[in-house]
């Protein structure tokens, strides 16, 4: 099951792709409404006038109390420029792909003379938004062998920012995993994930091993090598989850005696617990129980710190069964619990107390989660590996 992108991602993936062509991006632009007015997601006279009352609403908000004599009239019409740009964005990344948007991107390069491979350089690949790095990456690996040859180097750029953006960024991984990942891999890990943050060392480490065991010239170990269905909440949505429960008073436990740390954690678990996810999220979690239908699941803790190198975090954090056998809401309910427990467990005493020992007491220490099925069947009451 994939995961639909959100509203937001969708928006910020024009506005990014767009702000790596300053220029030519008003061209683009035009392109973009021609094509919302021909398909007629939008009417030209009803749009203009969504744009005017933006703008007015934009002066309004600056404190401009009679907008129509404060605003000299090429101030006017610079407002009302962008105000159009920004609702141009926004219907376009509703209505239309991003991938039509490469294609009128494509289409202002041409009309300058510029080849879709001279256009692979046309942007920087640390500051693309993610959608144009996966297009471009796809669209190199599909090349036949020789032409793709001297685009190796643009290749393996843009894996490694996908793999340090949405995977791992230690070092030593990304030296080992660029390697191994194709494109193809890394927009599946994509497609299951929620939010932008990177999923965490445990996933980091389960994903790369499958990936190498795929590989394997022996053939029973690649037929019967199966990783369970994996879907990934990324590192972001912890402080996203702390914000807006008001939970920042706890931040500051890994600086406090063994003895503060025990006496308070049961009272972080209470408060995490009893804690609420944004609409969003709590709709992403919707469509994966949906999806699974009522195979058990496991939640999972994978920090940034977690599994990696030297730092094995064994036993530190939550792990939690769910029989995923009730109703929708109780299920609901139950996931959602799981995963506010496992952002407890970040400020575990035992945690903590290892991160202390091991010199990471400063680390700032993100927890991902990794949600995963259960391998097994239903016989009679029980659920049990398949023999």
């Amino acid at each position: 099951m994939t995961l639909p992108p959100s509203a937001t991602d969708r928006l910020l993936s024009v506005y990014l792709v767009l702000s790596q062509y300053p220029i030519l991006s008003s061209r683009v632009r035009d392109l973009m409404r021609r094509e919302l007015f021909q398909r007629g997601f939008l009417d030209y006279k009803e749009f203009e006038q969504e744009v005017i009352r933006k703008a007015i609403q934009s002066q309004e908000r600056e404190g401009l109390q009679h907008p129509e004599i404060e605003e000299p009239a090429e101030v006017w019409e610079r407002r009302k420029a962008l105000v159009r740009d920004q609702l141009t964005d926004f219907h376009f990344s509703n209505h239309l792909s991003f991938e039509l948007i490469e294609d009128l991107i494509a289409e202002v390069l041409n009309e300058r003379g510029v080849t879709s491979l001279e256009s692979l350089y046309e942007f920087n690949p640390e500051v693309a938004p993610e959608e144009l790095l996966f297009n471009q990456g796809m669209m190199i690996e599909k090349m036949p062998p020789e032409k793709r040859k001297h685009l190796e180097p643009r290749l393996r750029e843009i894996k490694v920012v996908l793999i340090r953006n949405m995977i791992s960024d230690q070092l030593r991984y990304i030296n080992i995993a660029r390697s191994w990942f194709t494109i193809a891999d890394l927009a599946e890990v994509r497609r299951h994930k929620i939010g932008h943050g990177r999923i965490g060392g445990k996933a980091a480490g389960m994903l790369l091993a499958a990936r190498i065991l795929k590989g394997s010239p022996n053939v029973d170990l690649r037929q019967n090598l199966r990783t369970p269905e994996s879907y990934y909440m990324g590192s972001d949505l912890l402080y996203t989850f702390i914000s807006i429960n008001n939970l920042h008073h706890w931040n500051d436990q890994k600086y406090k005696s063994e003895d503060e740390m025990r006496r308070d954690y049961p009272k972080i678990v209470e408060d995490f617990v009893a804690s609420d996810f944004t609409p969003n999220i709590v709709q992403r979690l919707e469509t994966l129980l949906t999806s699974v239908g009522k195979q058990p699941l496991i939640v999972r803790s994978s920090s940034l710190l977690e599994d990696n190198f030297g730092t094995a975090f064994a036993g530190k954090y939550e792990s939690i069964f769910l029989p995923n056998q009730g109703t929708i809401d109780e299920n609901m309910t139950a996931l959602t619990q799981a995963i506010a427990r496992i952002y407890a467990s970040t400020l575990n005493p035992t945690a903590l107390l290892y991160r202390r020992s091991r010199g990471l007491q400063d680390y700032d220490e993100r927890m991902a989660v990794l949600i995963q099925t259960v391998e097994g069947n239903r016989y009679g009451q029980y659920y049990l590996p398949d023999l």
